[in-house]
């Protein structure tokens, strides 16, 4: 998570949401294979390029803050996670946080305009994918 982002929290009197940072590069690398294999893809590039250009949800978009929720999103969606991972780079720059707490403080974890995330579980079986434009895509896998 971006330092500058728990500060802001900090500033306004919030404590920050409980997260864990993955930095063990052997973790990074076996989340990257499980989701290459379950999404039948040989390269993170690959992936993604099929992630961020297939499979648009058009029944909500990120940027609409006074609508969005992602606990609405993943209702549509039928996805009930408990934890949940989000990817901030190319699947190497991973934290995990409740699903609770990212519905809950989505708006000072994502930034509009700048932040491409993509959440994901421990089933490795999905993948919600929210731009920094706010349009959304989903991939599940077969």
């Amino acid at each position: 998570m971006d330092s500058f982002k728990i500060e802001l929290l900090k500033k306004e009197g919030i404590e920050f949401p409980f997260f864990l940072h993955l930095t063990d590069e052997d973790d990074l690398f076996n989340i990257q294979q499980i989701l290459l294999e379950n999404f039948n893809h040989l390269t993170i590039a690959e992936l993604m390029e099929k992630l961020y250009t297939e499979n648009i949800v058009s029944d909500f978009n990120a940027s609409n803050e006074a609508e969005f929720t992602i606990f609405a999103l993943f209702k549509f969606l039928d996805i009930a996670p408990i934890n949940v991972f989000i990817n901030w780079g190319k699947f190497d720059n991973i934290d995990e946080i409740s699903f609770n707490d990212l519905d809950r403080y989505f708006y000072d974890l994502w930034f509009h305009s700048a932040d491409d995330i993509d959440i994901f579980d421990d089933t490795y079986r999905w993948i919600v994918s929210i731009r920094h434009d706010g349009v959304i895509h989903c991939m599940v896998a077969t």
